[in-house]
């Protein structure tokens, strides 16, 4: 039994840890002995309390609901600005995508038909450098492998992944990597033609 009380003891004060969950109950306890009717108050028997706890328990109200005001209007606003920068940044991305350059399709190509298994780039391309830096591919490694590439030069490939946002993006319009906006074929592309 002792062990039971301890225990639901212990509970409480868990929950009471939180101080946004402490401020909510001594607002609604203030407010009920605020507001509540006088029958209701000599029901509970707390009348002859609020009489007592008046001059605290008003200005106690008034304070949690200021408090209240500003952390749901910080919140809002917090909220709200996130949301714009995401919709600027989906907008950036969009754009980004819709703008590609032939030898970008070519890379981004190879990235979605292989989407499980990181593709070997080189890394001195121009094509990888810009993809790379405007966040559409990532670097899966940090090591790659130094191999010649067609004009017989020794080359530094890293296998680079596809940003899950570009590949969902992709995917959901396929003709951004159409035929029509691909000059290049996928060797090119690998070998780094800029």
């Amino acid at each position: 039994m002792g062990a039971v009380i301890v225990d639901r003891i212990h509970q409480i004060l868990e929950f009471l840890r939180d101080p946004g969950r402490t401020h909510f109950i001594l607002w609604v306890g203030s407010a009920a002995l605020l507001f509540l009717p006088d029958g209701a108050l000599e029901l509970l028997e707390l009348a002859g309390f609020r009489e007592q706890a008046r001059p605290y328990v008003g200005p106690l109200f008034f304070v949690l609901t200021v408090l209240f005001v500003v952390v749901g209007s910080q919140w809002l606003w917090r909220r709200t600005v996130a949301g714009l920068q995401a919709r600027r940044r989906d907008a950036a991305r969009a754009s980004r995508l819709e703008n590609l350059e032939p030898d970008e399709v070519a890379v981004l190509r190879l990235l979605v038909a292989d989407r499980a298994n990181p593709v070997s780039l080189p890394l001195e391309s121009a094509v990888v450098y810009a993809l790379e830096s405007d966040d559409v591919i990532l670097k899966a490694a940090s090591m790659g492998v130094r191999e010649p590439d067609e004009r017989n030069i020794m080359t530094n490939f890293l296998p680079y992944i596809i940003q899950l946002w570009a590949w969902d993006m992709l995917r959901a319009r396929p003709e951004l990597l159409g035929q029509d906006r691909m000059e290049g074929d996928s060797k090119d592309a690998r070998q780094g033609t800029r």
